[in-house]
């Protein structure tokens, strides 16, 4: 699993947990995360991932610092320090502060870069939409490890390994058979289909599974009860983003 796809996993599920059980004390708790994964664009991503803490940062830090100084390069050095507080907040590592200065420049480059490439090459939207995704899901993958890896030497040696060719797909099917693979790719389509609906609808996934018909739910009730008994770790271990 890709590290960013594991720290979501991890962060999305102890959250939605907190929040189950407010409600049943009868608090509802704020959303923190709303489909990052599915966003367009690497701003779009950022309103929808750690919504709590960003939201924060950005109306308390970023925009009062925003109105004071309304000229473009601070507004641009106003951004990139922003994010570079948002990866300091992780934890005091120059890891945390070169994965935030990362996203700030490209979030900063973001729509000129679209402006240019939207001026050389008329392409239908669809298209644009599609390699605008396809960018996104390439720099959440290269900054992972900037998250990640604390050591600096070991961060770059990752990011170096990531453009080496190699075969996962069949180390995948090594270590878990092919039924397992098959259940696997199969429960993740039905729970990638359940995103897609509830980001159309408007709503979160868990309170679209509700609306479902029975035999629906159901059946993703069954695959994500398969996915647990094939790959769950049953072993007493701490939440990924606790040492953040």
């Amino acid at each position: 699993m890709c590290i960013r796809d594991r720290i979501y996993t991890d962060f999305l599920a102890y959250t939605e947990i907190a929040r189950g059980l407010a409600l049943l004390m009868g608090v509802e708790l704020s959303l923190n995360f709303r489909q990052p994964l599915l966003a367009p664009n690497l701003q779009s991503f950022w309103q929808r991932w750690h919504i709590t803490l960003t939201r924060w940062i950005f109306d308390y830090v970023q925009m009062p610092l925003a109105r004071r100084y309304r000229s473009y390069f601070p507004r641009v050095i106003i951004v990139v320090c922003t994010f570079c507080l948002i990866g300091f907040w992780h934890g005091a590592s120059w890891n945390f502060i070169v994965f935030g200065a990362f996203h700030g420049l490209l979030i900063v480059a973001w729509k000129p870069i679209g402006s240019i490439l939207r001026k050389l090459f008329a392409v239908p939207e669809w298209y644009r939409k599609a390699f605008s995704r396809i960018c996104l899901y390439v720099v959440l993958l290269f900054s992972a490890p900037m998250f990640y890896v604390v050591d600096v030497d070991r961060m770059l040696a990752v990011l170096a390994g990531m453009f080496s060719v190699g075969r996962p797909l069949d180390s995948l099917i090594y270590a878990s058979g092919q039924l397992g693979v098959l259940f696997s790719l199969v429960g993740i389509a039905m729970l990638l289909v359940a995103d897609i609906l509830a980001e159309r609808k408007n709503t979160e996934p868990m309170e679209l599974a509700v609306d479902l018909r029975n035999i629906y739910r159901h059946s993703l009730v069954f695959m994500l009860v398969g996915l647990t008994l094939f790959f769950g770790n049953f072993q007493s271990e701490p939440f990924v983003y606790f040492q953040f």
